[in-house]
C-alpha cells in the first residue's frame, strides 16, 4: 500500500507526464501541419514558420517569468495557467482567418502556455525528488515527449489524410 508522500509523487510525475506531452504536442505537430496550413490559408512557408519561430521565443520568455510564479504561488497556478494558455491557443488557432490572428492564437497563446507547462513541470518533479532520484524520475515525466511526439503526429496526420480524402 502506499503512502501519501508515494502517492503525492506518482501525480507529481503524472502530472508532469501529461503536461510535458502536452506541449510536446505542440511543437511534434507543427511539421505535420505546415503543409496543409501553407495550402489550406495561401501563406508562405516563411509565414507559417514565423509562427512558431515566436511562438518559441514566447515559450523561452514564459519559461523564464512562469519561475516566478511558482517561487511565489507554488506549481497549480503555473499548471493552471499553462493549461488555460495551451488549451485557448490550440482552440484559438483552429479558428484562425487572418495571419495576425495565426500569430496572436499561435505564437502568444501557445507560446505562454508551453512555457508555464516546461518550466512548472521541471521544477515540480525535482523539488519532490532532489538528489539522486530526480534524473530517475525526470526521464518518467518526460517520457511524455516521444510519447507525443509519434502519437500526436502520427494521428494528426492520418485524421489530415482522412479528411483530404473525404473532400
Amino acid at each position: 500500500m502506499l503512502n501519501q508522500e508515494q502517492k503525492s509523487g506518482y501525480q507529481i510525475i503524472a502530472a508532469a507526464w501529461l503536461a510535458i506531452f502536452c506541449l510536446f504536442g505542440y511543437r511534434s505537430t507543427f511539421s505535420v501541419l505546415l503543409g496543409p496550413m501553407q495550402e489550406d490559408l495561401g501563406w508562405t512557408v516563411g509565414q507559417v514558420s514565423l509562427g512558431y519561430s515566436l511562438m518559441m521565443t514566447v515559450y523561452a520568455l514564459t519559461a523564464f517569468v512562469s519561475g516566478f510564479i511558482i517561487d511565489r504561488w507554488g506549481p497549480q497556478p503555473a499548471y493552471a495557467l499553462g493549461a488555460v494558455f495551451g488549451g485557448a491557443g490550440f482552440l484559438a488557432t483552429s479558428q484562425i482567418e487572418t495571419y495576425p490572428a495565426y500569430l496572436a492564437s499561435y505564437a502568444i497563446l501557445a507560446g505562454i502556455g508551453t512555457g508555464m507547462l516546461w518550466v512548472t513541470s521541471t521544477v515540480s518533479v525535482r523539488k519532490f525528488f532532489p538528489g539522486p532520484r530526480y534524473a530517475r524520475m525526470w526521464g518518467w515525466a518526460f517520457m511524455g515527449a516521444p510519447v507525443s511526439q509519434v502519437i500526436l503526429s502520427l494521428g494528426v496526420e492520418n485524421i489530415l489524410t482522412t479528411i483530404t480524402n473525404v473532400a
